[in-house]
This record gives structure tokens, C-alpha cells and sequence, in this order.
């Protein structure tokens, strides 16, 4: 029983995952969503800042 080193230890990431119940691709999409957006922002501030 006590031969597999990983059983009943949880990564902290993997602890977050169970608690929150979200599956990681949504999670993903929404992280890069997220990151278009901002550089999206940065790239319309540079063209700005350019002119």
C-alpha cells in the first residue's frame, strides 16, 4: 500500500485544479484570452505612443 510514493500526494497546482473543478483547457482559453487582450492594449498603446 505505502510502496507508491505519489499516492495521496497532490502538486499544489493539481490540489487547485480538484478544488476550483475546472478542467484545464477552459482554464487555458481564458488565460489566453486574457493575454491577447493585454497585448492587444499594448500594441494599440506603442502605435500611440509612436505617433
Amino acid at each position: 500500500m505505502f510502496n507508491c510514493p505519489r499516492q495521496g500526494v497532490m502538486e499544489p497546482w493539481e490540489k487547485a485544479i480538484q478544488w476550483k473543478n475546472i478542467p484545464i483547457d477552459m482554464e487555458e482559453k481564458r488565460l489566453e484570452a486574457e493575454a491577447d487582450e493585454a497585448f492587444a492594449e499594448y500594441r494599440k498603446l506603442q502605435a500611440e505612443t509612436e505617433a
